[in-house]
This record gives structure tokens, sequence and C-alpha cells, in this order.
């Protein structure tokens, strides 16, 4: 291919091969041709990591989702195992700490937990999930019950004229344990009820007021 160039007749030293035009021609249009193609791979690139970090997003929220979810659950289950309220409607007669014994003829005592005085068969109910562990005579308790809850806490009560539940059964929250009698070293109806962490009896006002 030959380029004539304008202005002057046609002689070989007015004119020259094209080809060096149309490669630098065909150079050009293949530079501007890997620009867009790389203009887009780029552009493809951000897409695709938008679209990871879209997906990453996505993946940290719903892990987000289910550790608050579990967190939630957690935290439902401790609040049930932890004892709340009072175990029975009635009177308080007798709260923890030192005492005049309620017995005639003896002296100051410690009592370990709180008195609440109702008419006989008033119902003693779970004040917390968890289970039976011991159900039966105890001595000055009389016919007691003693209920496990969260680890090292654990709730008594004493003084019933029967037993609703048997040793090993799960127990809900405000389940009836028990029905409220005298038996035992007692001086009327009602039910000693007491809280004790690792063994050792507290005062339940920190679980009820």
């Amino acid at each position: 291919m030959t380029l004539l160039l304008l202005g002057g007749p046609e002689s070989p030293s007015r004119t020259f091969q094209a080809r060096p035009l149309v490669f630098i021609f065909a150079v050009g249009i293949w530079g501007l041709a890997t620009a867009a193609a790389l203009w887009a791979a780029n552009r493809h690139l951000d897409c695709d990591d938008s679209a990871r970090e879209a997906a990453f997003l996505k993946g940290e929220s719903g892990r987000l989702a289910g550790e608050v979810r579990r967190l939630t659950a957690a935290y439902s289950e401790a609040v049930r195992l932890l004892p709340q309220g009072l175990p029975a409607p009635g009177r308080i007669t007798s709260r923890f700490g030192n005492r005049p014994s309620p017995l005639e003829n003896e002296r100051r005592e410690f009592h370990p937990g709180w008195d609440i005085a109702n008419a006989p068969g008033t119902e003693v109910r779970a004040t917390a999930d968890g289970v039976v562990a011991e159900a039966g005579w105890a001595g000055g308790y009389g016919m007691r019950i003693l209920v496990k809850h969260a680890p090292g806490l654990s709730t008594l009560f004493g003084h019933a004229a029967r037993l609703l539940v048997r040793p090993g059964q799960a127990v809900k929250k405000g389940q009836a344990l028990a029905v409220m009698g005298d038996t035992g070293r007692s001086t009327g109806t009602h039910v000693h009820y007491e809280v004790r962490y690792r063994g050792k009896a507290v005062d339940p006002a920190r679980f009820i007021e």
C-alpha cells in the first residue's frame, strides 16, 4: 500500500510505504483495546471484591445473629436456674439471721432462712428450675425437699405436710413441690425456705427483694 502526499507531483521522493503507519495505528488500537480490557477486568475484580465483601458481611451478620441467639438462650437458661421470689404466698414470720427461739425456754438462735406462714394445704412451689436432690424426713426440718439448681445453688423447703415430688425428679419454676404443714421443729403451719450456695445458707432476700 502506497500513500501519496498531497500538494506535489507523485515522485519516489514524495511517496513512502504506509505499512509503518498501519502498524502504528494497529498498535494504538491494540493499546486502547488492552487498556479497555484491563479497565473492564479491574472493574470486574472490583465487583468480585465487592461481592466477596458483601458475602463476608452477610456471613458475619448471620454468625453474630446466631451468637446473640445463643447468648440469649444461655441467659434465659441461667435465669430459670436462679431462685427468684417466694415459694408460697403468706405472712413472713421470721427472716434470715439471729432471732429469739420461737420455742419456749430456749435462747437466741441463728435462723438460716425465711418462714412464710399460711393456711394448711397451701402449696409450696419451686422458685427455679432444678432437680430434686432429697425429699423426705430430716429431723427438725420435718418433711423437707432439697432442690439443686445452677452450679452451687440449691433451695430447701421444710415443715411440709405432704410431699408432691421425689428424688431425681426434674422440676420447673412454679411447680408445686409440697403442701405447707407443721412437721418437725415447728410452732405452726408454714414453710421454712432456704437458699444455699455451695452448701452454705445465704440470705434469701438476695433472691426475693
